[in-house]
């Protein structure tokens, strides 16, 4: 359990925030260790200066999120049977694909009292549409309309539920702001930097649980790209009323390599350096920086695809370097 930096609610929505990161070379959260980014060609003293907007590293006020790990869940799951008694010849399905209402997910040859003069297989279609589990049956295996197991269930995600938990300390902030209407979750995988889907907690998704000092929280994501699937496990977050300063640059300002992620920094003598960062969570339009700048650094935000290690630049706009390094 600990506090996050994290874009700010309301503003953007999920698939603006990847667009976003996109256009900023897909940020993640890189490991505690700075990346080590090979410096690429350093050039020539006569280079003609390349033109350049920057902006500076700044500390800003940031706000704090509370975070949990949850586990994503079907909002329902459908068991599939077959409709006559018989043997399972075909099996069409594959493990974790998505089907609609009306696919076709298995065959049945039916016994020879419930078989029709012009039929001699029976097809098992999907009830409902969602996401399909692994064959409970094998090819062979005698089921009927009877069976408690079925032949695969269909977990329904979208919508989908994320349940998961806050110490008691943080409950009573969750339960005041909740007074006021939903509250807005988001849910990140293993970057930690774009939120993979975004949902809400309402009043009633507030269980305490009696003999612990934790309350059991579920929160519904509409997850209409299917970017969650049932058993998923997560880092949720939810808006805490608090705030904190750090030090965050433009979004636009990162690059990526395979070594990991860094942005340029131009010196007093106009020219361009390559600085390895460590980062965190994004906040509005801006990603906070672990490592690798200082508050008044300029970094590069425009104009990155012409340089390498040592260009000369000539700032078109944007603040000048400090004077000292």
């Amino acid at each position: 359990m600990c506090l996050k930096l994290l874009r700010p609610f309301g503003r953007k929505t999920a698939a603006i925030q990847v667009a976003a990161l996109a256009s900023a070379c897909a940020i993640a959260m890189t490991s505690p260790t700075r990346a080590q980014v090979p410096s690429p060609q350093s050039g020539g003293p006569n280079e003609t200066p390349m033109p350049v907007v920057t902006a500076s590293a700044a500390l800003r006020t940031v706000p704090v999120y509370l975070e949990s790990v949850g586990t994503a869940v079907a909002s329902r799951t459908t068991v599939v049977r077959s409709a006559v008694g018989g043997n399972l010849t075909e099996i069409d399905f594959t493990a974790g694909h998505r089907v609609v209402a009306g696919d076709l997910l298995a065959r049945v040859e039916p016994r020879a009292d419930q078989a029709r003069r012009d039929q001699d297989a029976t097809e098992v279609r999907a009830p409902a549409s969602g996401m399909v589990g692994g064959a409970l049956r094998r090819v062979g295996d005698r089921v009927s309309p009877g069976d408690q197991t079925g032949i695969v269930t269909i977990s329904r995600t979208d919508p989908i539920s994320v349940v998961f938990a806050l110490p008691e300390t943080m409950l009573r902030a969750v339960r005041e702001k909740l007074l006021q209407g939903n509250l807005p979750v988001r849910a990140y995988g293993h970057d930690k930097v774009h939120a993979l889907a975004e949902g809400q907690l309402r009043r009633g998704d507030l269980k305490p649980q009696q003999g612990a000092d934790k309350g059991k929280l579920v929160a519904t994501f509409a997850n209409t790209d299917h970017a969650l699937t049932p058993g998923m496990r997560v880092d949720v977050l939810v808006p805490a009323n608090a705030t904190r300063t750090a030090l965050a640059i433009p979004l636009a300002a990162v690059r990526r390599s395979s070594a990991g992620y860094y942005a340029y920094m131009v010196t007093r003598h106009e020219t361009a350096h390559v600085r390895p960062l460590t980062l965190g969570l994004v906040t509005d339009d801006f990603v906070v920086v672990r490592e690798g700048l200082r508050p008044g650094d300029v970094i590069v935000t425009d104009g990155q695809e012409q340089l390498t290690e040592g260009s000369h630049v000539a700032i078109v706009e944007g603040p000048s370097p400090r004077t000292s390094e």
